[in-house]
């Protein structure tokens, strides 16, 4: 009996589909104390995190073992982390977009018009606002209201 394209073709994507099923996703688990919420953050993602000792680390995290991440050449263990915050890099592209690329030119050039023109300068300013509001948006999970674990591969 010979096997097809199509035969083979369904039992590579079965097979394929079976180890993917199986394959478990390394990261840090967040779950709420007071009901339960969990918050899963993928390893490998940017995350801003505050230790208790007051550092600040941002950048793309690694899981080291069960217990520590590293951020850059930092090792962290979960148990010293004050809080943690996701910092995706799309945020902070269309802040330094809106604040550069779009406030200050129209403030700039409201200004140097006159006239007019001058009544354009708080819409420039609440375009920079915006701009320099988005980063804020992300949750921060703070260590009092949150545990965290680390999920890592079978």
């Amino acid at each position: 009996m010979t096997l097809n394209l199509r035969k083979i073709t369904i039992l590579i994507f079965v097979l394929f589909s079976a180890i993917m099923l199986n394959a478990q996703e390394k990261g840090i688990n967040l779950t709420k104390r007071e009901n339960g919420k969990t918050v899963f953050l993928k390893e490998n993602r940017r995350v801003l995190i505050k230790t208790d000792s007051g550092k600040i680390l941002k950048g793309r995290f690694k899981i080291v073992d069960n217990n520590s991440i590293v951020i850059k050449k930092d090792t962290i263990a979960l148990t010293s982390m004050a809080s943690i915050k996701r910092k995706p890099f799309g945020l902070a592209a269309a802040s330094g977009v809106l604040v550069l690329g779009v406030a200050t030119p129209i403030v700039v050039a409201s200004a140097a018009a006159g006239g007019y023109a001058v009544l354009l300068i708080p819409a420039g300013a609440a375009i920079g606002g915006i701009g320099l509001a988005l980063p804020t948006l992300p949750k921060k999970y703070k260590k009092e209201d949150w545990d965290y674990t680390i999920v890592a591969e079978k």
